[in-house]
């Protein structure tokens, strides 16, 4: 089955701590999405993630 899954064609998961969109809020200890606008934990990931230290791959 893995023969069948070009590498190509698979995205690296961010997760949402290492996200240039993720905030840690210290006042309430909370994490929050800066491009979502929504209440996430450290392991969540989505497609709109981007690493925190590289260019945004989107082209925005």
């Amino acid at each position: 089955m893995a023969e069948l899954i070009d590498k190509h064609d698979v995205a690296e998961v961010v997760r949402c701590c290492k996200c240039k969109n993720y905030e840690h809020m210290k006042q309430n200890n909370k994490c929050f999405c800066n491009e979502y606008g929504g209440n996430v934990t450290e392991n969540d990931f989505c497609s709109r993630a981007v690493l925190a230290d590289s260019k945004d791959m989107r082209g925005e």
